[in-house]
C-alpha cells in the first residue's frame, strides 16, 4: 500500500511531502513512455501475446527470458536481471533502473518483530500491524508535539489496542458501527486507560473536526474503500497530522470509489495521475520469499472458467459495489 504523511507539525519525515512530490513527478515521467492503451491489462496479468504496444525489441527480449530469469524479475526487480546483461535493450534497461530508484526512495521496514501481541490476528494482519507500529513510533519519536494517537476505522480496535500497549500514549478508536465500538471496549478492558472508543462516522461533515485536537496523530491502516480518501479530506482541515497507509483498490457499498480512481494531493490533480483499477491491479505481485504456485495456479484457472463461461469480462474491473 501507499504511505500517505499530511504534516502539519514541524517534524519532517524522512518520507514527507517533498520526497513524496519528487515521487510523484518521477512516476509521471514513467508513465509518459507508454501509451494509455497501456494502462488497460487483464485484471489476471496474463496475456498469450505481447500487446501491441510494447515496443518490439522490448518484447523480444522479455519473451525470450528463461522461466528462472522471470521468476527472479518477479521477486527482486527487473533492474537487477537488466543490469549485469549487456543483450538487454539500452531503454528498457534505463527504464528499470528508473523504476528501481524510485521504488528504493520508499521507507523499508524491516521484517517484522514479536512486538505485537496477536488478539486473534492472522499473521499476514500481524505483520501489517507490527510495521504500521513502528512507522507511527518513529512519528513520535521525530515530534514531542504529539499527545494522542487517532486510529479511524478501528473496527474491534486490535490496532488501537496495540498502539496504547507499544506506545505508551493515549489512543483514541473511531468507528461507524456502534456495535463494533462497544465490543472494542470489551477487549480493551484488560488495556488500561490509555485506550478509549468513540462511535464517529467521518463521512459526516465536520464530525471528525469536532473530534480531533491540534495535537493528534490521526492514523489508518488500510482504510476501505473511499474511507482513504474521505479521511485525508477531514484531516487536512484540521491542525491533526496524518499517517495512513491505503487499502486495497476496490470499493464497498457503504463507501463506493469511482473508475476510474482520482488522485487526492493536488500534484497529483495537476500531473493527471490516474490509472484504471486494471493497471493498478498489476501491483498484486508476491513479497521475496516462497511463491504460492498453488493460489496462483488456481486463481487463474478461475478466472479462465468464469471467462470461458461469459461470467468474467478482463476489460473492466468493477468493485464489490456492482
Amino acid at each position: 500500500g501507499m504511505l500517505c504523511v499530511l504534516q502539519p507539525f514541524t517534524f519532517v519525515l524522512s518520507f514527507g511531502q517533498d520526497v513524496c512530490g519528487q515521487q510523484l513527478l518521477r512516476a509521471k515521467k514513467i508513465l509518459d513512455l507508454f501509451g494509455s492503451e497501456a494502462m488497460f491489462l487483464p485484471m489476471s496479468g496474463y496475456l498469450p501475446y505481447a500487446p501491441p504496444w510494447l515496443e518490439k525489441h522490448w518484447a523480444d527480449y522479455l519473451l525470450n527470458l528463461p522461466d528462472d530469469a522471470l521468476l527472479h524479475a518477479e521477486q527482486h526487480g527487473l533492474a537487477e536481471l537488466l543490469l549485469p546483461d549487456e543483450h538487454a535493450p539500452t531503454t528498457l534497461r534505463e527504464t528499470a533502473t528508473t523504476l528501481s530508484a524510485l521504488e528504493a526512495q520508499f521507507p523499508v521496514l524491516a521484517r517484522p518483530s514479536a512486538a505485537a501481541s496477536g488478539y486473534g490476528m492472522s499473521k499476514p494482519k500481524l505483520q501489517q500491524v507490527d510495521c504500521f507500529l513502528r512507522a507511527t513510533r518513529h512519528c513520535l519519536r521525530q515530534s514531542t508535539e504529539i499527545g494522542r494517537v487517532v486510529d479511524v476505522g478501528c473496527g474491534l480496535g486490535a490496532l488501537t489496542r496495540e498502539l496504547a500497549i507499544s506506545l505508551g500514549v493515549p489512543c483514541l478508536g473511531l468507528d461507524r458501527d456502534p456495535e463494533k465500538v462497544r465490543s472494542a471496549e470489551r477487549l480493551a478492558e484488560n488495556v488500561g486507560s490509555q485506550v478509549s472508543f468513540a462511535v464517529c462516522d467521518i463521512q459526516r461533515p465536520g464530525a471528525l473536526r469536532d473530534v480531533l485536537r491540534p495535537s493528534d496523530l490521526v492514523v489508518g491502516l488500510h482504510p476501505c474503500g473511499s474511507l482513504g480518501e474521505d479521511l485525508i479530506r477531514a484531516v487536512a482541515t484540521s491542525e491533526a497530522a496524518l499517517l495512513m497507509v491505503s487499502c486495497c483498490i476496490m470499493g464497498r457499498p457503504w463507501a463506493p470509489v469511482p473508475f476510474p480512481r482520482p488522485p487526492c494531493s493536488q500534484l497529483g490533480q495537476e500531473l493527471a495521475l490516474s490509472m484504471p483499477r486494471s493497471a493498478l491491479k498489476m501491483a498484486n505481485l508476491w513479497a521475496p520469499g516462497a511463491v504460492p504456485e498453488e493460489k496462483i495456479i488456481t486463481r487463474l484457472s478461475l478466472r479462465q472458467l468464469l471467462a470461458i463461461k461469459g461470467w468474467l469480462n478482463e476489460s473492466f474491473a468493477p468493485s464489490c459495489t456492482s
